[in-house]
């Protein structure tokens, strides 16, 4: 008992520490976490079946159409194709915020700037056509003026934006009045947040005044440099910049900013209700970027792709190399270009394909994990710990299990890892504590007691008799052979000594008869028993045989018996053989059953007299039984100077609260003296294991 306690309360500091650490999302924990996320993602991963396409400045497109960057009037060319193929939404993943830098069109420009400085060149016709010709090509290379002109046309491209983050701190910028564009493309707040960007860099404000929205294209990386969520919301002088993909998905449903809901775990969007966590957080759902529908650039451009490939549909125009845009890391891809991820979480939108962590999810995991820890350490190191360790792990495998189910059918991302390391911890302290208090499996067994085994069962047998407070000579006698397998108690009848040479007799004689009978062939059984229990009581009238001669050839001997109630064990069958009224008694989920009848009937005179007893008769048939034992079984064999001293509700406590079968033993007898001890009192306790269970 005493070495329990330090292992309870191992136990509960382990238990309460897990919990602090889910509960603050510590690392390395959480870091394992991530990576059971990774696996249920990867494991559930769905295509993605949505009205969003992608446009990739792709190998291909740079092989035909040359190195990059290219004339921005390539993209306007391009958003006039999409324009007119009926692309309802249009977003350009890449950031113009600094004007193009053409050589060819400075010159131009610094020539056109010297003619109106000599008035003489403007008097002649051929100067002024030629004038007019440096005009015109420097309409046609200011690439800017034609993208925007693009922008202009077209009134439905969605442009990006950069927030920068710093060192936060003291170091944060102060907030400065925002671009008209932003403003727009941005909702007031006046909440606390967990950092603020300190800068942003815009498109050009010639492009951003024709967007009809921006959006922020910041990615939010784990510590592992995954990203498994997405900021749906970034705050910036204080105001919320919706995600670049938000922003797609918005114009493209023909909503405004202002018609979307900010709640606490969820963002609501008419009927739709968007889930988060954290700060405005979308997890990134199974939807697989591999499944996106992307053409090249230069097949849009060139005409070689359909119309109707477009129609209605949300299209992304990005770079997928290197050179032509950022790469980040997500669960389903290791190196996935930027606009893939910004198709595959507005499709996850639009389709409705989230994954969420639900409110009730992390009461359910801490219940769950003091449910663990009381499983495990409510107990000592040895005391039913296969039992418990199968249980905790038991619990494990349906959680688990249930955990992926929810993930893939409802999206629900319950945390497994914790519940998943206190087994581990737990079975590992079990060790420690049995190491340290140097207690192996054979030191537990109980002092006083015997143990008898076979391939499937552990019997844990202690044993006691005393002669009680009248009787002068103790006529009882016991065996336990564990070679055997074999309990027997008798109670010797016949005055002075004979009693007692009967009883030992008895138990002498049948266990003598089944080491004898071991280089025998057993016999079949009869009567519908086994074999082994007809073995028992062919080995019972045997010793009978044995006392009835030995009292015809003595007289001091004469008229001497015994009762005797025996049990054999063979795997997990129990043979059970009686003559008499020593009794057979069977303790199992709390309650006690008598298994054996006894031969004796009480006569008017209060006198207990036997109706069948060994030695008496030449030929006693024993009565025989026999039954399955289960784990947690416990087997009493005793004489009736137990059974006339205490009644079967005090037997059965007293085999319940005593774990040790010789302490239950002497609780029995000293219970027994306590009423008077008017008889002699043995007894014999078995507690049943299975073979995977420890000693207690």
């Amino acid at each position: 008992m005493k070495s329990s306690v330090p292992f309870l309360f191992a136990g509960c500091i382990l238990t309460l520490s897990l919990f602090v650490a889910s509960f603050f999302e510590t690392y390395p924990l959480e870091a394992l976490e991530r990576k059971t996320y990774d696996l249920r993602a990867a494991l559930c991963r769905k295509a993605i079946s949505s009205p969003v396409v992608v446009v990739a400045v792709d190998r291909e497109s740079l092989r035909r159409m040359g190195p990059w960057p290219w004339p921005r009037a390539s993209v306007g060319l391009l958003l006039h194709r999409l324009h007119e193929y009926g692309a309802r939404v249009i977003g350009v993943e890449l950031l113009y915020s600094a004007k193009d830098t053409n050589p060819g069109l400075q010159e131009i420009r610094d020539i056109i700037r010297n003619f109106p400085g000599d008035p003489r060149l403007l008097q002649e016709d051929g100067i002024n056509r030629v004038f007019a010709a440096l005009k015109d090509a420097e309409k046609r290379l200011d690439n800017d003026a034609l993208l925007a002109t693009a922008l202009a046309e077209t009134d439905n491209v969605v442009l990006p934006v950069r927030l920068v983050f710093g060192g936060g701190g003291g170091n944060e910028m102060q907030e400065t009045p925002l671009e008209g564009s932003l403003m727009k493309s941005s909702l007031s707040y006046f909440g606390s947040v967990h950092s603020s960007a300190q800068g942003v860099l815009l498109p050009l404000r010639e492009f951003s005044q024709h967007a009809s929205a921006l959006g922020h294209t910041n990615h939010a990386a784990d510590s592992d440099g995954i990203i498994r969520s997405e900021p749906l919301f970034l705050p910036y002088a204080r105001r919320l910049v919706p995600s670049f993909a938000l922003q797609l998905v918005l114009r493209y449903l023909r909503y405004d900013l202002e018609d979307v809901s900010i709640g606490r775990d969820a963002l609501r969007l008419g009927d739709r209700q968007i889930p988060t966590f954290g700060e405005y957080r979308l997890l990134t759902g199974p939807a697989d970027p591999a499944t996106l529908t992307v053409y090249s650039f230069s097949d849009v451009l060139k005409g070689r792709v359909p119309a109707g490939a477009f129609r209605n549909r949300l299209v992304i125009v990005g770079g997928t190399t290197p050179e032509t845009g950022p790469f980040v890391r997500t669960p389903l891809a290791p190196e996935l270009p930027a606009p893939l991820l910004t198709a595959a979480t507005a499709a996850g939108i639009l389709g409705a394909s989230y994954v969420t962590r639900p409110s009730w999810a992390f009461p359910f995991e801490s219940l769950l994990l003091f449910l663990l820890g009381g499983t495990l350490f409510l107990g000592s190191p040895g005391r039913d710990a296969g039992v418990r360790i199968g249980f905790a792990l038991l619990l494990v495998i349906a959680w688990t299990g249930a955990a992926l189910h929810l993930f893939v059918l409802h999206g629900y991302w319950l945390k497994v890892t914790y519940a998943l390391f206190l087994p581990a911890a737990g079975i590992a302290a079990m060790l420690v504590q049995r190491l340290f208090t140097g207690k192996g499996e054979e030191e537990e067994k109980p002092a006083g007691s015997e143990v008898i085994e076979n391939e499937e069962l552990r019997m844990v047998v202690g044993a006691l008799t005393d002669a009680g407070r009248v009787r002068e000579v103790n006529e009882d006698a016991f065996c336990i052979d564990s070679d055997v397998r074999l309990l027997a108690v008798a109670d010797g009848i016949g005055g002075h000594s004979s009693g007692e040479v009967a009883s030992r007799m008895a138990v002498d004689g049948i266990r003598e008869y089944f080491r004898r009978g071991e280089k025998r062939q057993p016999p079949r059984g009869r009567n519908g028993f086994s074999a082994d229990t007809t073995l028992l009581g062919d080995s019972v009238r045997s010793a009978g045989r044995t006392i009835h001669e030995a009292a015809r050839s003595n007289l001091r001997w004469d008229r001497m018996g015994t009762t005797l109630a025996a049990v054999l064990l063979r795997k997990n069958r129990l043979s059970i053989a009686h003559v008499g009224d020593s009794r057979v008694y069977l303790a199992r989920a709390g309650a006690l059953e008598q298994l054996t009848e006894d031969h004796a009937v009480q006569e008017k005179t209060m006198r207990h007299v036997l109706t069948r007893a060994l030695g008496l008769d030449p030929d006693v048939e024993a009565d025989l039984t026999e039954l399955t034992l289960s784990d947690g079984d416990v087997v009493l064999l005793c004489s009736d100077g137990l059974t006339a001293m205490v009644p079967d509700n005090e037997i059965l406590s007293a085999l319940r609260s005593a774990r040790d079968p010789y302490l239950a033993c002497t609780r029995l007898v000293k219970a027994a003296n306590a009423r008077g001890g008017r008889d002699n009192v043995t007894v014999i306790a078995a507690y049943a294991y299975r073979k995977s269970r420890s000693l207690s």
